[in-house]
């Protein structure tokens, strides 16, 4: 920041600033975190002293007069500033911190005076760096209140400590995957440019939402040629970009300006609101349409990965998946593609889980009888049941089948007088090629006594 000579008349700027540390992750993870500084003067050679917790004071009369303070940082965080003023308004400050690993500075925040309280946050590395506050223009007399608190909690930094070793060029991108969420910082005078590799399996519609700093901008290249964006965001901080792209290789860059910034990749946009509802045997997927979609591509899982069921056109919401097997699970998923200059594109795939009941009621446990002819097993009938399964197990062993009836008794001839059996019943079709009902898995058990 450039001093100049040019005296103000009688210009004092009271300035009070307070660093604390506020740790908001477990002691675990960030039990070493500590702040320190160097007891000196506020000139860059020597920085001011920095007691964290208490007030400290200091007169800026002069354009462009900086106090500088040192401070350590033994790990990376995030540097939340919080300004308030009083007196004149629309008086100009600048805020910076400046790397001393490499003499760069890292980002420069220049804040207003205003009758509201102003915020600002800085993402660090552990290192080394000097805090400067500096008096930009226009005189008048004002007090400027700032905080510093200090966050290491659960933030993420793509580049390692230090700023020019990692994925400044293409050449060193960092390796990312579709909806990740991306969080970095660019630096003033080193560390200009962040780049990102991002491998597409399938041709796809790309979305990059960008946030928290306006300044920093957003390029995609295809792998092919980095010398030309295929597309690039505006400077305002709500800006996206929203591209086909088919599949391959493709790098994002973040540059232009100085400042902090996060982006997620995401592919396309996604159904909303699926729901699913069973019947014995079938299953009926609903959701909202997507205005934007051509059509819709669905989906069930096999346990080995999801098999392509049908295509649907664009005016369905709605798909019934026909022929399944009553009582059992199913995964399915929707997911919309978009046809464009003859290439289709596809969305993210959304999936929920629907199970088929059966038709008719679990069975009651049995009711067992030791007789001279084994164990009688008195079954009590189920509406609808057209036949019932018997199933036996011994010494914790696993259940065997003994026996198909449309009676609702049975006895079991085979067991041995002295033996412990436990019982279970099951509905069946009347060809017994499938179950209509659940089971009591815990079964009743008896000691056969002949």
């Amino acid at each position: 920041m450039k001093n100049t000579s040019k005296k103000l008349t009688a210009l004092i700027l009271a300035l009070v600033l307070t660093l604390s540390l506020a740790l908001a992750a477990p002691a675990a993870s960030a039990a070493t975190v500590e702040l320190s500084d160097t007891a000196a003067r506020g000139d860059v050679s020597n920085p001011m002293p920095l007691s964290f917790g208490t007030s400290h004071t200091v007169t800026l009369t002069e354009e462009g007069q900086t106090y500088y303070y040192k401070v350590t940082l033994n790990a990376s965080g995030v540097v939340s500033l919080s300004a308030g003023f009083t007196g004149d308004l629309y008086k100009s400050f600048s805020f910076s911190f400046l790397n001393l690993t490499d003499n760069a500075r890292i980002e420069s925040k220049i804040l207003y005076s205003s009758n509201m309280i102003q915020q600002h946050s800085f993402y660090l590395r552990r290192g080394v760096y000097l805090f400067a506050v500096s008096k930009n223009f226009y005189g008048g007399s004002y007090t400027v209140t700032s905080k510093l608190n200090f966050y290491t909690a659960n933030e993420t930094f793509p580049e390692s400590q230090t700023y020019n070793d990692n994925n400044d060029v293409a050449e060193r991108a960092s390796v990312i995957k579709a909806n990740q969420i991306i969080t970095g910082q660019l630096g003033y005078e080193a560390d200009q440019n962040d780049w990102y590799k991002l491998t597409l399996a399938e041709n796809s519609r790309l979305i990059l939402n960008r946030s928290v700093d306006e300044e920093v901008k957003l390029f995609i290249y295809s792998a092919a040629d980095l010398n030309k964006a295929l597309a690039s965001n505006e400077y305002y901080a709500q800006s996206k970009i929203d591209i086909y792209l088919k599949k391959g290789v493709y790098y994002i860059k973040a540059g232009k300006f100085t400042g902090l910034y996060s982006f997620t990749p995401q592919i396309s946009d996604r159904v909303t609101k699926l729901n699913a509802s069973a019947t014995t045997n079938s299953v009926t997927l609903r959701w909202e349409k997507d205005p934007k979609a051509s059509g819709y591509q669905i989906f069930r899982d096999t346990g080995k990965g999801w098999k392509h069921l049908k295509f649907c056109a664009s005016a369905n919401n709605s798909y019934t998946v026909a022929s399944l097997a009553r009582g059992k699970s199913y995964r399915f998923a929707v997911r919309p593609y978009y046809d464009k200059d003859g290439v289709r594109y596809y969305g993210n795939r959304v999936a929920v889980t629907a199970k088929t009941p059966y038709s008719v009621k679990t069975p009651a446990l049995p009711t067992l009888k030791n007789t001279k002819s084994g164990v009688r097993i008195t079954i009590t009938r189920v509406p609808g049941a057209a036949k019932y399964r018997i199933f036996r197990k011994e010494n914790r062993r696993g259940w065997k089948k003994i026996a198909d009836t449309t009676n609702n008794t049975f006895t079991d001839k085979s067991a041995v007088n002295g033996r412990s059996y436990t019982y279970t019943v099951r509905c069946i079709t009347s060809d017994g090629k499938a179950y209509t009902s659940g089971f009591n898995r815990t079964g009743r058990t008896i000691k056969c006594k002949r």
